[in-house]
């Protein structure tokens, strides 16, 4: 098991052996921008999609 990026947390500690956990703030804010782009997308994808099925409703495609 190839070691886990955390954030120092204490609770890491309790779960994690020493040799398991890897301390790196830079690592986990790439994981966390990632999540954010993901999250984003996914908002705007379902806007899209909300606006697409009202749009259809009020004007109705011949």
């Amino acid at each position: 098991m190839k070691p886990k990026n955390t954030d120092g947390w204490k609770t890491y500690e309790h779960h994690l052996p020493p040799g398991k956990r890897q301390v790196s703030k830079l690592k986990m804010q790439t994981i966390e921008r990632k999540h954010l782009i993901l999250r984003t997308r996914i908002k705007l994808t379902n806007l899209h999609n909300i606006t697409k099925m009202l749009t259809n409703e009020i004007l109705p495609q011949s």
